[in-house]
């Protein structure tokens, strides 16, 4: 669209994500009250135009271009159009992340292929972190200006990421929670077959790889709890489906799973389910 269109957008979701950022679906552990103004007809979740029209985004090429899917057009950009897309395209994933905490939202957006387009996403944006942290990616005789920007465009990278994580643990979360137990067994399907959890295991990979080569202070404590976040969803989708567990013994990626359990039981898992609380209801 043209730059009226994107503002009037960016205003939209920037005005979305300050009305719901604290909201959950009425009778979740999380859920806050609105009080009497508080705003009417999303008591469970929003609605159905709402939620096409996130669809429509999430699949648009500004989102393509943003997350690295469509190299070719993005090199095309000037700086000041990726900073203005990037920032779109940030405040559409937060309000994504919003939305998918409703089980009523996710069944509506995962039948508009929603879920497949974020998978692609999330996968891009790992490359693109892969490649932005690889020492041969720096040239030498980089300009400064040239530095900076790549820290802006790796954090943004990393904003996404966390938010791509959230979307994921929520629809995990629905299949272990019994409160959410009216979406069953169907949950972690899908998943496997949309390649999301293979994504989160790179995420995770990633993640773990980047902890041990960087110094404690490279390290965030926001990237600690990411990966806490990341492992405690793989671990709970192992624990709870069979094809899951199957999947990842077939496929030779239990052993990073278990290294990264440390051998330990159950009571960790649970200690750790705590510890990536606070991190994915922050997103």
């Amino acid at each position: 669209g043209t730059g009226d269109e994107r503002e009037a957008l960016l205003a939209f979701l920037h005005s979305f994500v300050a009305t719901f950022g604290s909201w959950w679906p009425l009778g979740s552990p999380d859920s806050s009250s609105f009080g009497p103004n508080g705003v009417v007809g999303c008591s469970f979740g929003h609605p159905e135009d709402l939620l096409m029209g996130v669809a429509q985004q999430v699949k648009s090429p500004l989102f393509q271009r943003a997350t690295g899917q469509l190299t070719g057009e993005a090199g095309q950009q000037s700086p000041s159009e990726m900073d203005a897309e990037q920032k779109l395209a940030l405040e559409l994933m937060h309000c994504i992340a919003i939305l998918c905490r409703s089980s009523h939202n996710r069944r509506v957006l995962a039948d508009r292929n929603v879920f497949g387009a974020l998978v692609s996403a999330l996968k891009s944006i790992v490359s693109g972190i892969k490649y932005k942290t690889s020492p041969n990616s720096v040239p030498a005789a980089r300009p400064k200006s040239s530095e900076h920007w790549a820290r802006l465009s790796l954090s943004f990278l990393r904003c996404m990421l966390a938010h791509l994580v959230s979307v994921v643990a929520n629809f995990i979360d629905a299949h272990v929670d019994m409160n959410a137990s009216n979406e069953g067994p169907k949950v972690v399907i899908p998943l496997l077959e949309s390649g999301a959890l293979s994504a989160l295991l790179d995420v995770y990979k990633l993640l773990s790889s980047y902890r041990s080569s960087s110094s404690s202070s490279a390290f965030s404590e926001e990237d600690t709890m990411l990966e806490l976040l990341t492992l405690r969803t793989l671990t709970a989708a192992i624990l709870s489906d069979l094809s899951a567990q199957n999947y990842f013994r077939t496929s030779g990626s239990l052993d990073a799973l278990t290294e990264g359990l440390g051998g330990v039981g159950r009571t960790w898992i649970i200690s750790l389910w705590k510890s990536a609380h606070k991190f994915l209801r922050s997103n």
